[in-house]
């Protein structure tokens, strides 16, 4: 009989202190993480996972008449190297579309003009390019997201591209998914 009473006691002070305790933490942790996904971002990050230097890489936007409106980056990555290059300005959008162009060369002489992306609004966050090698080809793959987690919502941008280095199509690329 005795066990049963203090089973239907129910919770203790301590406990109940301890429960409010530690729901206060996890909804402090979610504001500083809502705080935290408004200001993440204005970077972006070139990473080449190839076995070629890249000597030319030039990322800028274009309207829907490939006009140049505003230029982000021109370098080069060299094989291994990983490139974080942030810009302080807002990219400011809203109402017209433009996607993002990405001109790269590499150490062999191949040349790329990629274009991927639809961005429909102001843009403040991050933009990742991973050049990479996979036994049957060569990829970019490629992110435009906002915030702490980088939603690609109003981006389009989160591709993997594949590039072509032989054949017929040398120096054309295409969209794997």
């Amino acid at each position: 009989m005795s066990n049963n009473k203090e089973a239907n006691k129910g919770l203790s002070k301590k406990q109940i202190v301890t429960a409010v305790i530690c729901g206060c933490v996890v909804l402090a942790l979610l504001i500083v993480i809502i705080i935290l996904d408004g200001l993440w971002g204005k970077h972006l990050y070139i990473q080449n996972d190839t076995d070629k230097n890249i000597t030319s890489i030039s990322v800028y936007f274009e309207d829907t008449e490939e006009n140049m409106v505003d230029y982000l980056f021109e370098g080069a990555v060299e094989k291994g190297q990983k490139i974080d290059f942030p810009y302080n300005e807002k990219i400011e959008y809203a109402g017209i579309d433009y996607e993002c162009a990405i001109y790269v060369e590499f150490d062999d002489g191949m040349e790329f003009e990629v274009a991927d992306g639809t961005f429909r609004r102001d843009f403040n966050g991050n933009i990742r390019l991973r050049f990479y090698k996979e036994k049957d080809g060569y990829f970019i793959r490629t992110k435009a997201g906002v915030g702490l987690f980088e939603n690609t919502h109003n981006t389009d941008m989160n591709s993997k591209i594949e590039l072509y280095f032989s054949g017929e199509d040398a120096g054309d690329w295409d969209y794997i998914d």
